[in-house]
């Protein structure tokens, strides 16, 4: 089994780091607006906690922003400051995948849970290493309740964030059954171009098994991320490097630092579809482009990183 959820802490253990304002440290819940029985379990795993007193006062948040805020900042503020993400993965939704991949680029311990226990089976491998905890019954409920209130209890040292690890020169290409060689050929030639490093991962991602923890840090630490989105069972692993990868927005060790990039690639019919999750449409590195489009792209993107490492010399 991939040991894909790896933090700098010890095996098992689910909790990141201490707040960063008040006493009460927080929980993030990820779950499918879409979905009235996630909805529903976002209402119910929120009335159980308040029913602990031990955990009575803590801040519990989501992915639902105020009108105007900036969703990426919010987002990544409430994560940040929490100890816990809690992630209902009954559907493999595309917003709780991005979600998830931000608070995994963040460094942050994920809680996964489904309605039940056979729902599991549907959830790819790859997030599945740890300890799921499912809410169709009270028990169940109470479990994951119990759950939270030892990780919460516990004290451990802050997890290192995996996206800060991002390199400037780091291109990924996240493809799949479809994929063709006219992107990768794309993409190999910008990247010889711009001076910048390529890694295909055109392997058959539609076959979720086959991701390994090499994919997965090869493109949480890309500072270019490229993915096809065709609607399938693949999309899911992009989704989740595309959060991973945005957790951080910028790359580079110096204060003169060079903004990420994630394109998306989809049919053009499919521009304006739901198959990238709003919230990854909401950051501004983000760009849902068609196969026409890759070039434009990809010379901006080289003109950008030649641009910050002439900085670098100055």
């Amino acid at each position: 089994m991939v040991k894909y959820f790896v933090f700098p802490v010890e095996r098992g253990s689910l909790v990141g780091s201490k707040s960063s304002y008040g006493a009460q440290p927080g929980i993030f819940i990820a779950y499918c607006f879409d979905s009235p029985e996630s909805a529903s379990f976002r209402a119910n795993i929120e009335a159980a906690i308040r029913k602990t007193a031990a955990l009575a006062e803590i801040d519990i948040t989501d992915g639902h922003v105020p009108v105007g805020a900036s969703w990426p900042t919010v987002v990544r503020q409430r994560i940040e400051r929490g100890k816990l993400v809690v992630a209902d993965l009954t559907v493999l939704s595309p917003e709780v995948l991005f979600e998830c991949g931000f608070a995994w680029g963040l460094g942050r311990p994920i809680l996964p849970v489904t309605k039940t226990s056979a729902h599991r089976a549907n959830v790819p491998e790859w997030l599945t290493d740890i300890q799921f905890g499912y809410f169709s019954s009270e028990s169940g409920l109470k479990a994951i309740v119990d759950s939270i209130y030892l990780h919460i209890s516990a004290r451990r040292r802050k997890a290192r964030s995996v996206s800060d690890a991002a390199h400037p020169r780091r291109v990924v290409l996240l493809g799949g059954a479809e994929s063709t060689n006219e992107i990768h050929d794309k993409v190999s030639a910008a990247c010889a171009k711009w001076g910048l490093d390529f890694y295909p991962q055109i392997r058959n991602i539609a076959d979720l098994q086959s991701i390994d923890s090499d994919v997965a840090q090869d493109s949480a630490h890309a500072s270019l991320l490229i993915g096809e989105l065709h609607g399938g069972r693949s999309d899911s692993f992009v989704h989740f490097a595309s959060g991973a990868v945005l957790a951080v927005p910028t790359a580079g060790a110096s204060s003169k630092r060079l903004h990420k990039r994630v394109l998306l690639i989809v049919d053009p019919q499919d521009l304006n579809s739901g198959l990238a999750p709003v919230s990854a449409r909401k950051v501004r590195n983000v760009h849902v482009i068609n196969r026409d489009q890759l070039n434009q792209h990809l010379q901006e993107y080289g003109k950008q990183f030649r641009e910050w490492e002439k900085k670098q010399d100055s």
